[in-house]
């Protein structure tokens, strides 16, 4: 199924929009990086006084810059992922972030994720932010990412 349709394939196919191939990518502070296929590009700015972020969203991100580093990983997520998203105390499958925000089966493998030096999540790009990366009244510098389809 392919959100409301049934789409019958032949073995060894894959559906429209089907899994993507694992990619993983270094991303610069600053700098940009485009998936292979063209799927999607993160660009990264920064760092910078909080005040001169432009405000977040979904294709936004606005991170603490000393917790996130300067060298990051854009990466597919692997089964077993997990992040501590914004406000939880604990950790979360990335494969629950995608059900609970009703990413398709099919959609969940071209979902960048973006991860520090430490191999921590900082970013389920487009769905949620990494607890350890939040802009607090005491950060001095932020990173923005930016993902564009």
């Amino acid at each position: 199924r392919i959100r409301g349709d049934v789409v019958l394939t032949n073995r060894g196919s894959r559906p429209p929009d089907g899994p993507a191939e694992a990619v993983t990518l270094s991303l610069p502070v600053p700098g940009t990086v485009q998936h292979p296929a063209g799927w999607w590009s993160i660009e990264a700015e920064g760092p910078m006084p909080p005040g001169h972020a432009p405000s977040p969203g979904p294709s936004r991100a606005v991170l603490a810059a000393p917790a996130l580093g300067r060298h990051l990983t854009i990466r597919t997520w692997w089964h077993g992922d997990r992040v501590q998203p914004l406000g939880t105390a604990g950790r979360k499958k990335v494969q629950d972030v995608f059900v609970d925000r009703k990413v398709p089966r099919h959609e969940r493998s071209q979902v960048p994720l973006v991860i520090d030096a430490q191999g921590r999540i900082a970013w389920v790009a487009g769905h949620v932010i990494g607890e350890a990366f939040r802009v607090s009244a005491s950060t001095d510098a932020v990173v923005v990412l930016t993902l564009r389809r």
